[in-house]
């Protein structure tokens, strides 16, 4: 469900358009949204005395994220509101780059020791920049090119 809301929110956030497909997707994110919030907030306690202390930050910016997201879904998310829309983005979208840095450790990918975690923690993140700034181009260059 992660990895759906992860694809969704780029989609979501690089390519806004006036289609059928773009609310359906809104509606779908919202509705994951929910559900994993909602999981998560059951199953945190258990899941955070099994895992590691970057695994442990991940989870809680990710559950973070999701509260966020159903403030938003209360309040309608206005355009006054969106700076929570953007702390929203932010807050989940670091949690999960953590979570893809501890996943991409248990499989043995730059080592097991805590200079292995920091790198891949930074490359998780540097990820998530190129990801970014790539959104916010082609969502900036459509609306210039689209304004001529």
């Amino acid at each position: 469900m992660l990895v759906f809301l992860s694809l969704s929110a780029v989609y979501l956030y690089a390519f806004p358009q006036t289609n059928l497909i773009y609310p359906i997707v809104v509606l779908l994110h919202a509705m994951a949204g929910v559900v994993a919030t909602g999981m998560l907030l059951i199953f945190l306690s258990r899941r955070l005395r099994q895992e590691s202390f970057i695994a442990r930050t991940g989870w809680v910016l990710v559950v973070a994220g999701g509260i966020l997201g159903l403030v938003l879904l209360k309040t309608g998310t206005p355009r006054s509101e969106w700076n929570w829309l953007y702390s929203h983005i932010l807050i989940s979208s670091v949690g999960i780059a953590i979570l893809l840095a501890e996943w991409a450790g248990k499989r043995g990918w730059l080592g097991s020791g805590i200079s292995g975690a920091i790198a891949r923690v930074a490359i998780c993140f540097a990820l998530l920049a190129a990801i970014g700034y790539g959104a916010r181009y082609l969502r900036e260059s459509r609306w210039q090119n689209r304004a001529r």
